[in-house]
C-alpha cells in the first residue's frame, strides 16, 4: 500500500490562518481594529487581555496564596515611581506600550 506524504502536517493549518488573518491587516484598508478609512478617526481599543508567559509577565501574583510575591524591592526599580508591580523582572515590557 502506497503512502501519501503531504508536505506540511495539518495540525498546524489553525496556526497557519490565524497568522494569515493577523497579516490582512496591514494589506487591506479598514481591515484594522478601530480604523474606517472613510472617517479618519482612530478609536482606542478598550481592552487587551494578554495570557502571560515570561515575555509578557502580567505581573498579578500578588494576589493568589503563595510564598512567592514579587512585590518588594528590588523588583520594580526601574519602573517608572519605583513601584513593585507583582512581576519577577524589572523595568517595563512589551505589554506596557500597547
Amino acid at each position: 500500500m502506497e503512502r501519501r506524504c503531504f508536505p506540511f502536517s495539518l495540525a498546524g493549518l489553525p496556526l497557519f490562518l490565524i497568522l494569515t488573518a493577523c497579516q490582512l491587516q496591514n494589506f487591506v484598508p479598514g481591515f484594522a481594529v478601530g480604523e474606517h478609512p472613510s472617517h479618519g478617526v482612530h478609536r482606542r481599543v478598550p481592552a487587551l487581555f494578554v495570557f502571560g508567559d515570561s515575555t509578557v509577565d502580567p505581573g498579578n501574583n500578588n494576589y493568589w496564596l503563595t510564598p512567592l510575591k514579587g512585590n518588594f524591592p528590588p523588583y520594580g526599580l526601574s519602573f517608572p515611581g519605583h513601584i513593585a508591580t507583582g512581576r519577577f523582572c524589572d523595568g517595563r515590557l512589551a505589554t506596557d506600550f500597547m
